[in-house]
């Protein structure tokens, strides 16, 4: 069965969705191979990871997996090497009624009643030439439209997300999300992003670490200020009469270790960023789901050792503000701007040096995230609440470290969170936050 160990740590992240099969992986998955008795399952060749899969691991352990540690289940369907029938009969074996021909085959399995899973990912990446049947974006609107009348027909409640395109953004002469919106039937309830900036495409091996810092810690402003706006105008222009949200299916920095990147402090600062802006998005945002839950930025096992990388405890203090009220807040104060051709993130102005957002808890604990984008500078800040309120510190912790520092297996806590000397209550707080940071500021407001 599932490890106990691990059940336990992925039970304190309490992630609030869990994405499967993948990932590239998708791109060659048959549900069918992963479900009956575990010595029938069919070993296959793993076409987009390496190696051997043997299908040990099928539909019914992961949605298993999700009931144990409650959290909503987010499936995935092929769209690369499947077909619309097929996707239609993955519906039916987890959704079906046994007495439908999928849901007796689940039934069989040892799961008489449906999962009710409702919420489901129409291809991934299908825009990558890494990706097993990879298209343009005629073609992806024509796949989105059958697969979609597919597997709505099997159940109508569904929760769809069609495959969007980031490089829309820099590369606007594909028209990947306007031929969807145009073209991908009205089943199109939220587009699918992948906020996944790279480390080796800005600069080369010889280019200052501190230039590529700054260039990667700008991308969620840009995102929230120019392209994520720009992509729910283009929805509304098109499809008025339908309300289409953003579903953003993985994040993270990707590339190599020894530049910032998901494993390391450098994911974690991202992380805290990239958060930030689904808080102050959270209108439209529909789900906001890490890359990985066992590796890239995740949960560790290394033999008899538990550990985490920086990321996880970041992402397990915003989700303990999934339920809070966003409080506003305003920023003045220097900012920096990004204007190299060599990124792949586009020009990006006026990023401000810190990031913030405040949230309300339903116990009237308020959070305020905190963030320092400069590689190599301290920064004092205030903070002053309005309309002469005191706000009354109960906690203050940072994380912070050098820019590619990791938890290993004999240091696990290598990179954490460290508690801080508390400023006086009162309407304005003086602290100062470390180079590389992520304040965890927590306390009380009175009027």
């Amino acid at each position: 069965g599932l490890d106990p160990d691990m059940l336990v740590q992925i039970r304190s992240l309490a992630p609030p969705l869990l994405r499967w099969p993948g990932g590239n992986f998708t791109s060659t998955y048959h549900f069918y191979e992963g479900i009956g008795a575990l010595d029938e399952r069919q070993t296959v060749p793993n076409l987009d990871w390496g190696g051997i899969e043997d299908n040990s691991f099928g539909i019914n352990e992961f949605l298993r997996l999700c009931e144990l540690v409650q959290t909503e289940p987010h499936l995935c369907v092929n769209m690369g090497s499947g077909t619309a029938e097929e996707a239609a009969a993955w519906v039916e074996y987890v959704n079906g009624p046994a007495t439908s021909h999928w849901g007796a085959r689940r039934a069989a399995d040892g799961r008489p009643e449906p999962y009710g899973v409702r919420l489901w990912e129409i291809g991934n990446e299908i825009y990558g030439v890494w990706q097993t049947g990879h298209c343009g974006s005629e073609e992806n609107a024509r796949r989105h439209r059958i697969w979609a009348e597919a597997m709505l027909a099997v159940d109508p409640t569904l929760e769809l997300i069609a495959t969007g395109n980031h490089a829309d953004f820099t590369e606007p002469h594909h028209h990947w999300h306007e031929t969807l919106l145009r073209d991908g039937g009205p089943h199109v309830g939220s587009i699918a992003l992948h906020a996944l900036p790279g480390n080796t495409k800005q600069l080369d091996q010889h280019s200052d670490l501190v230039a590529l810092w700054q260039q990667l810690m700008a991308h969620p402003h840009r995102w929230e200020r120019v392209d994520l706006p720009a992509l729910r105008a283009l929805a509304q222009q098109l499809v008025p009469a339908r309300a289409v949200d953003i579903a953003i299916t993985e994040w993270g920095i990707l590339g190599e270790t020894q530049r910032p990147q998901v494993g390391n402090l450098g994911g974690a600062v991202y992380a805290a960023l990239f958060l930030n802006m689904a808080i102050r998005m959270h209108e439209h945002v529909r789900v906001a789901n890490a890359t990985a839950l066992l590796h890239g930025g995740a949960l560790r096992r290394a033999g008899p050792f538990h550990y985490e990388d920086p990321q996880v405890d970041v992402i397990r203090r915003y989700t303990t503000l999934q339920d809070g009220v966003r409080l506003p807040i305003a920023y003045v104060g220097p900012a920096y701007d990004v204007d190299t051709a060599a990124s792949d993130m586009g020009i990006i102005a006026d990023v401000p040096w810190l990031d913030a957002v405040a949230v309300r808890l339903l116990g009237g604990t308020v959070t305020i995230a905190v963030v320092n984008r400069h590689a190599h500078k301290a920064l004092d800040f205030s903070v002053r609440f309005a309309g002469g309120a005191t706000f009354s510190p109960r906690t203050f912790e940072v994380m912070t470290g050098h820019m590619r520092a990791m938890n290993t297996p004999i240091a696990p806590q290598r990179v954490a969170f460290v508690a801080q000397p508390l400023p006086e209550a009162g309407n304005e707080l003086t602290l100062q936050l470390p180079p590389r940071a992520i304040g965890w500021l927590q306390g009380v407001i009175t009027a």
